[in-house]
């Protein structure tokens, strides 16, 4: 509402304030003493500020989380009105692959969940979580990093279909494992009504770097699900109970981003929708696999 507001009015204990799309004025100062309009960010917006936009807007308080896609669609489209920027959920085609690189950062563990039922949005977007989301700081690095580590994308943007929200890319695939190791919390015990987490979760994902655990950020809470005879992780459903034990399952990697020796990898779970099909579960940070050259770039979909 204030950055798509011609002109709003805040009213606060002190004062009123007033602020169109040129500048704002505090109640009690000359005209002359003007400040900057929120609103005028979308004239200067950059896949730089995007990010922090998104980052800011998930933060807030939102009374019903399926509001935040037709408040950010309609942020988006008057940006693209003065670019030539196609923006999907929340996420701009021009750069799908960078904005691929968010993580779920909710304060606790029960504020893990996705925004509603099954498909409301794609599992590669952040509108699928509630919540507040943050981008890996490491993408953003100044000049001189960029020149001593640069970032290299390992992952190649293919085909987007707006209407089912099949993103289609090449990458390179690992299989990886999945344990869920869960505990009960001490403090949910003393006060429940502070401390709503009944367990404590903690996932970890080994496989490729001779075994060891590294922990990763899931998307919001994974069971296993068993399809042809394998487990594989997978979100929980919207509405559905969350494991109370701890469990492992399979999973697939398919490295995003690369540095000297760190690789970003986007994790994956088997989708419902059909064979070789699969959905986002979360994302990792770890070692680049010594064998990630040799690993043969396949065509994956992602819904």
């Amino acid at each position: 509402e204030r950055l798509l507001s011609k002109r709003t009015v805040f009213y606060t204990t002190s004062a009123l304030k007033f602020e169109c799309h040129c500048s704002s004025v505090w109640e009690g100062f000359g005209p002359e003493i003007t400040g900057p309009s929120w609103s005028s960010k979308l004239e200067n917006t950059s896949h730089s500020s995007w990010r922090q936009m998104v980052e800011e807007f998930t933060s807030r308080d939102i009374s019903r989380p399926s509001d935040r896609l037709p408040a950010i669609t309609a942020v988006m489209e008057r940006i693209a009105e003065g670019k030539s920027w196609a923006p999907h959920w929340g996420m701009w085609t021009n750069e799908l692959i960078h904005s691929l690189c968010w993580k779920h950062t909710p304060k606790q563990f029960t504020e893990y969940r996705m925004t509603g039922p099954a498909n409301y949005a794609p599992t590669w977007s952040w509108l699928s979580v509630e919540g507040p989301i943050s981008y890996y700081s490491g993408i953003d690095d100044d000049k001189r990093a960029k020149d001593l580590d640069p970032t290299k994308y390992a992952i190649q943007f293919r085909t987007l279909d707006p209407l089912s929200g099949t993103l289609k890319v090449a990458g390179r695939l690992f299989r990886f494992n999945l344990r869920c190791r869960i505990t009960p919390n001490d403090l949910h015990r003393i006060n429940p009504e502070r401390h709503k987490n009944k367990f404590n979760c903690y996932y970890e994902v080994f496989g490729h770097d001779a075994g060891q655990a590294v922990p990763i950020k899931a998307d919001v809470p994974l069971k296993p699900l068993t399809i042809d005879s394998t487990d594989w992780a997978v979100r929980v459903s919207y509405g559905e109970t969350v494991p109370e034990a701890s469990w492992e399952a399979n999973c697939i990697g398919v490295l995003l981003v690369r540095w000297k020796l760190l690789a970003l990898s986007l994790l994956l779970g088997i989708s419902s929708r059909g064979a070789g099909i699969y959905e986002r579960i979360g994302i990792v940070s770890c070692n680049l696999p010594t064998d990630y050259a040799t690993v043969p770039i396949r065509n994956i979909s992602i819904v």
